[in-house]
């Protein structure tokens, strides 16, 4: 089994506005970090548009992460790496939290990767 995890939020502003310029130099080089990390298995990288994710969350300012990991502790040490831990400590500039809880995560096979619609419905299971 592999865990999978999906964050939502939403943004401040567009991605173009330039006060969300130090959020979008730095999202590149997380990923690049995750891509590196050991236990990493695989991140969401399609394009999609805030209709595909469905009420209540469909805004057109919706930030949606997901990856897969080997174990929560891999997951974990990613997570506090300096330069995610860095985000996560301003996030408050940048992001609007969607609900009480706004990512989950949870055991998927290994055999497959998990779809946008499993990831929230893990955040609205989560958030009940």
């Amino acid at each position: 089994m592999f865990l999978a995890q999906a964050n939502i939020a939403y943004f401040r502003w567009s991605l173009e506005d330039v006060r969300m310029a130090e959020f979008v130099q730095q999202i590149a080089p997380v990923n690049e970090i995750a891509e590196k990390s050991d236990g990493f298995v695989w991140r969401f990288t399609e394009s999609y548009s805030p209709r595909d994710i469905g009420p209540p969350w469909n805004h057109p300012l919706l930030f949606f992460n997901m990856s897969v990991w080997r174990d929560m502790e891999s997951l974990k040490k990613f997570v506090k790496s300096p330069q995610h831990d860095l985000i996560m400590r301003n996030r408050h500039k940048w992001l609007f939290p969607v609900s009480p809880r706004s990512s989950a995560q949870w055991w998927i096979d290994e055999a497959r990767l998990p779809t946008v619609d499993e990831a929230i419905a893990a955040i609205s299971r989560s958030s009940d």
